[in-house]
């Protein structure tokens, strides 16, 4: 019975994918094709630099978030284990005025996480921002990620 779910979670995922692929703007596609060649022959510094980079990412996913369930308050991939740069370690840090490391623990939440609210949303880093489900219910994150065996998720 899970296979079955898995396997439709999987289809509406490539549904939305193709959907996106065809929607796309051409201004979006261009940004999206000369976003890693404007970076690389840019004069910025490391800092504004990454900050170049989520503030294009803003752009292109915009677009991309229609096709998705994840709103604010949905939470399911803020208790994946990420990695942070220490560029992007010294970006938040920078920004939500902290000292000392930021630190997670291994199968918790992230530690930024509040309420089931991301409290540094805008700071949040590059791993964090590429997370966006295409399932149709974001009750589907946890099958399509885990694959059938993990089980459906009850709730």
């Amino acid at each position: 019975m899970a296979t079955n779910e898995y396997e439709i979670a999987l289809h509406v995922v490539k549904q939305n994918f193709e959907k996106i692929n065809r929607e796309m703007p051409p201004s979006l596609r261009t940004r999206e094709k000369s976003l890693y060649k404007n970076l690389t022959n840019s004069r910025l510094g490391p800092l504004k630099r990454l900050e170049a980079l989520y503030s294009e990412m803003d752009v292109i996913y915009s677009f991309i978030k229609q096709f998705s369930p994840c709103k604010k308050g949905c939470s399911h991939c803020c208790h994946y284990e990420i990695t942070v740069s220490i560029v992007e370690a010294e970006y938040i840090k920078k920004n939500i005025k902290i000292k000392g490391k930021i630190r997670s623990q291994r199968g918790k939440a992230c530690p930024f996480l509040r309420q089931g609210v991301c409290s540094i949303y805008p700071y949040r880093p590059f791993l964090s921002r590429r997370l966006l489900s295409l399932a149709a219910s974001e009750r589907w994150w946890r099958v399509t990620r885990l694959g059938p065996s993990a089980g459906w998720p009850t709730t």
